[in-house]
């Protein structure tokens, strides 16, 4: 097909410890073993992937993290966790530090009120600010997703400022999408377009010292995310669309049934 997938996203477990209104992950029964996901890294490598991303269910809550990192790293790629930070101290970031290449936080408020809000923990602004602090130190990337909504809008360009002061490679701001569960609280959580453009217009016009990139959700199609099951499937105009089983099949002949890849304008 002559199409490769340089960034991988696996969803690292079937379950979480925060209930997200807008998360799109897929939760299932079962989730995979060790050795299951090592073998799909293990072909995400020799398919020529580039950069292996470990997201929610988060990532942390699994006791193989680290070894799984590191095999990630052995394999040639880059290796990335997303995670919500609650269960993330020192010690267990600096024995990840010599395989781990980027880690990314969630800050989507200038406040512990407004995150609580966004993401059910009262506990969770301040310990984002608690692992800022110890990344500064690390060789470790580190990148800040905050997601905009009707409940922080007002508050973006705040958190640019509380950011600013620490070693942060990028920072992402996602306009809302309702996917999955997001559905449920679409007239809750949703801006316009317009409201979008007014925040990256504010944030564009001052000069942060770190990359900041903005995601539309009208170009939020997501083509190639792995299930806690190793089910790939490609987000499309909101929608699931499974499309292989990367712990029994080969990476091409998955890729051989997206439904967008697949068509000769993706090849």
């Amino acid at each position: 097909m002559g199409v490769r997938i340089k960034t991988v996203h696996l969803e690292a477990n079937n379950y979480c410890n925060l209930n997200c209104h807008f998360c799109f992950a897929t939760f299932t029964p079962t989730g995979m073993n060790t050795e299951e996901v090592k073998g799909i890294i293990k072909k995400m490598a020799e398919h020529g992937s580039e950069l292996f991303c470990f997201t929610g269910g988060d990532p942390l809550l699994r006791n193989d993290i680290a070894e799984l990192v590191k095999y990630i790293k052995e394999q040639g790629l880059k290796s990335a966790i997303d995670t919500n930070g609650l269960l993330a101290s020192e010690q267990g970031l600096i024995e990840l530090e010599p395989s781990l290449d980027r880690i990314s936080l969630p800050l989507d408020g200038d406040n512990a009120g407004t995150q609580y809000l966004m993401r059910g923990s009262h506990a969770l602004y301040g310990k984002s600010i608690e692992l800022m602090n110890t990344i500064d130190g690390l060789d470790i990337d580190l990148k800040i997703n905050t997601l905009a909504t009707r409940l922080n809008q007002d508050e973006i360009f705040n958190i640019g400022k509380i950011i600013e002061s620490h070693n942060i490679s990028q920072w992402s701001i996602f306009q809302f999408n309702p996917v999955n569960r997001g559905k449920q609280y679409q007239s809750e959580l949703e801006i316009s377009n317009d409201d979008f453009s007014r925040i990256e217009d504010k944030v564009r016009r001052y000069e942060f010292p770190f990359r900041v990139k903005f995601s539309r959700k009208k170009t939020e199609d997501t083509f190639f995310i792995i299930s806690p099951q190793g089910i790939a499937y490609a987000v499309i105009k909101g929608e699931n669309h499974p499309f292989g089983d990367l712990k029994t099949q080969d990476v091409e002949e998955v890729l051989a049934n997206h439904p967008k890849l697949a068509q000769p304008s993706y090849t």
